[in-house]
């Protein structure tokens, strides 16, 4: 829908997979930031994508942060973490971590 235009839906996530949907959208030049929304209870997609999600964090200037709506599992909080990204489990603390990003950038332009 318009309100929700990256919607990726969980049969692209099967599909495609969590690395290659941040790619196509840390890609665009339309978009600052990525918040991908993922469960993380099980690691097996995680594992299936570690080398291509540690290549596209790395590759990438834009933030990607990782929220799950379920428990993480401790593997797949190994995974993200060692691949860079940061996971969490409270998409307030993960909007105030975004805000914050922002907000220090902004300061840093500004010298």
């Amino acid at each position: 829908t318009s309100q929700n235009p990256v919607d990726a839906t969980a049969q692209a996530i099967v599909q495609s997979g969590y690395a290659e949907l941040a790619r196509l959208i840390a890609g665009s030049p339309a978009v600052d930031a990525v918040i991908m929304i993922v469960s993380a209870r099980s690691a097996a997609s995680f594992e299936r994508d570690q080398d291509k999600l540690t290549a596209i964090g790395l590759a990438s200037s834009k933030p990607i942060l990782m929220w799950s709506y379920t428990l993480p599992s401790a593997e797949t909080t190994r995974i993200l973490s060692k691949s860079g990204y940061p996971l969490f489990t409270s998409m307030q603390t993960c909007a105030r971590a975004l805000a914050a990003m922002v907000e220090y950038r902004a300061f840093r332009d500004r010298r």
